[in-house]
C-alpha cells in the first residue's frame, strides 16, 4: 500500500535520527524540559485523556447499538498509531503513539452537524500536522463496519476501495475503523456522501501516459522530498476520469508513485505524478513516470472483498485456537 510505504519510509528515518519529539500536539511540553520532567508530563497527559476514554467506553457499553459511538484505530503500527474514541455525551479522546512514544493527546466534545458529519471540538490546540487529529469526520457505515472519514479524505477512501486496500482485513490502515470491525463483511456500497459514493467504479478504466513534463520538488524532509511531474493521458474507450481520482500503475510495482487526475474530458486527462525521492534530486528510474506507462482506476468487487475477509477471519480463528 502506497500509504504504508510512504509513511514507513519517512517515519522510519525520522524515528531513527530522533527528530520526532513526543507529545507533538494537543497537550504539550517545552522542548527544553529535562527528560524526567518530559516523561512525567507525558504520563500525566496520557492519564487525563485515558480517563476520558474510560468514560466514553462506559457510555459505549450502555449504548451498543449507537451508529457511531466506538473506539477507532488508524495507522501502520510504526510511527502512526491513532486511537480515537467517541460517544455523544462523553465526547472524544484521542492519542497518537509512535516509535518514540506519545506524539499527541487531546480530548473534547462531539458536535453533530446537520450534514451528518461530526465536529470534534478539542479542548487543546489541535493543528493539522503530525501529532494532530481530525476536527471533523463523516461517519460511514459499510455493512456492519463503522468508519470515520475526514471530509478531505473521501476521494482517498474511494481510491483505496478501487485498489483493494478497503475493506481491509487487518487492523492497520489509512482510515479510522472501529476496533474489531476489520473482519466484518461488507454489503453494497459504503455510505459515503453522494458525490463520492457515485464515483465508486464497478468496472476499471485504463489510460496511458503520453507526455511527461519536468518535475517540481517540494521541501526536503531530511534527505527526502516529493517530486511532482505533470503528465498527459489518453483514456481508453473515450471514458471520462474524475478530477481528484487516483490511478494505479499496471505491470510494475511503484509504491513510491502516486498519480492523481487534475483535469479530464472524454478520452483524455491531465494529472500529476507525485514521486517520493529518498535522496532528493536523485530519482530512482523505476519510480519516475514515463511515456507508455499503463494506468488503471481499479474497481470495487464485493465478492472478492468478502472472500478476502472470510479467509482472514478463518486464519484469525485458526491462530487463536493454537
Amino acid at each position: 500500500m502506497r500509504y504504508i510505504v510512504r509513511a514507513t519510509s519517512i517515519l522510519g528515518v525520522l524515528c531513527a535520527i530522533g527528530m520526532l519529539a513526543p507529545v507533538a500536539a494537543g497537550y504539550a511540553i517545552g522542548a527544553n524540559d529535562a527528560a524526567e520532567s518530559q516523561q512525567s508530563a507525558e504520563e500525566s497527559i496520557e492519564a487525563t485523556v485515558e480517563a476520558r476514554r474510560d468514560a466514553i467506553d462506559h457510555e459505549i457499553g450502555h449504548t451498543p447499538a449507537h451508529p457511531w459511538a466506538a473506539d477507532y484505530y488508524e495507522g501502520n503500527g510504526l510511527g502512526v498509531n491513532i486511537f480515537l474514541s467517541i460517544a455523544p455525551k462523553s465526547g472524544v479522546a484521542a492519542t497518537w503513539h509512535g516509535c518514540l512514544g506519545l506524539y499527541g493527546a487531546n480530548l473534547g466534545a462531539v458536535i453533530p452537524e446537520r450534514d451528518g458529519s461530526l465536529q470534534l471540538q478539542f479542548e487543546q490546540p489541535n493543528e493539522a500536522r503530525f501529532g494532530g487529529f481530525p476536527d471533523r469526520v463523516v461517519p460511514v457505515r459499510w455493512g456492519a463496519r463503522r468508519y470515520l472519514i475526514r471530509p478531505s479524505d473521501t476521494a482517498g477512501f474511494v481510491a483505496a476501495i478501487h485498489a483493494g486496500f478497503e475493506p481491509r482485513t487487518q487492523v492497520h490502515g489509512q482510515f479510522l475503523l472501529a476496533e474489531g470491525d476489520e473482519l466484518k463483511p461488507v454489503s453494497g456500497l459504503p455510505g459515503l456522501p453522494e458525490p463520492d459514493r457515485v464515483r465508486i467504479r464497478l468496472q476499471a478504466v485504463e489510460a496511458r501516459i503520453v507526455e511527461v513534463g519536468e518535475p517540481e520538488r517540494g521541501d526536503k524532509t531530511v534527505d527526502m522530498c516529493d517530486a511532482r511531474y505533470p503528465v498527459r493521458l489518453v483514456v481508453d474507450g473515450d471514458e471520462v476520469l474524475h478530477p481528484g481520482e487516483k490511478l494505479q500503475v499496471l505491470g510494475r510495482s511503484s509504491p513510491f508513485t502516486d498519480i492523481i487526475v487534475r483535469e479530464a474530458g472524454a478520452g483524455s486527462a491531465r494529472g500529476l505524478a507525485k514521486v517520493l525521492e529518498l535522496d532528493c534530486g536523485k530519482p530512482d528510474a523505476d519510480h519516475v513516470p514515463a511515456e507508455g506507462w499503463r494506468l488503471t482506476t481499479g474497481a470495487y468487487d464485493e465478492i472478492s472483498a468478502n472472500r478476502a475477509i472470510a479467509e482472514a477471519s478463518r486464519a484469525s480463528a485458526t491462530q487463536a485456537s493454537r
